[in-house]
């Protein structure tokens, strides 16, 4: 395996709720744009290795919980993705490599919110709730993986 993203990661800050289940399921579709070829060709060309790009889907998944809380809240309009959830993850890359993450981030994002509008889960209505994932042994173990025959190493 090139590298896991670990359900159980995101349940240490604010627990088990559906909320933070939200950003697991985010952080696992960021990593499926950034493990397709074309993006670990760039990755790599920048110097990023395979493992370090679970702990990057992690971090850019969960920066985007404030935009996604300020709008919650109507402090916001609207949820604004920019170049620093790319910066924080990966702070020494190009400009033009940012852009090219920030877009497959933002088809990451915009995927998981349409994927939201149908799932009966809730996880951002619902946020505050316990997510029955978590309990789930199997589930909860489980991890998100790429292997390096999938992503064509």
């Amino acid at each position: 395996m090139a590298f896991q993203i670990k359900a159980v990661d995101f349940t240490k800050d604010g627990g088990k709720k559906k909320f933070n289940w939200f950003f697991y399921e985010l952080a696992c579709e960021i990593a499926m744009e950034l493990t397709k070829p074309r993006m670990l060709k760039l990755l790599r060309k920048e110097g990023i290795v395979e493992r370090k790009i679970a702990h990057a889907c992690q971090q850019m998944s969960l920066v985007i919980k404030e935009p996604i809380l300020a709008k919650l809240s109507k402090q916001a309009e609207a949820v604004h993705l920019n170049y620093t959830i790319v910066e924080a993850a990966f702070p020494k890359i190009s400009d033009r490599s940012v852009n090219t993450i920030l877009d497959a981030v933002t088809r990451a994002y915009n995927k998981q919110t349409e994927v939201c509008v149908m799932c009966p889960t809730r996880c951002i209505s619902e946020k505050d709730e316990e997510c029955g994932f978590f309990f789930d042994t199997d589930v909860n173990e489980s991890t998100f993986g790429v292997t390096e025959e999938a992503n064509g190493s």
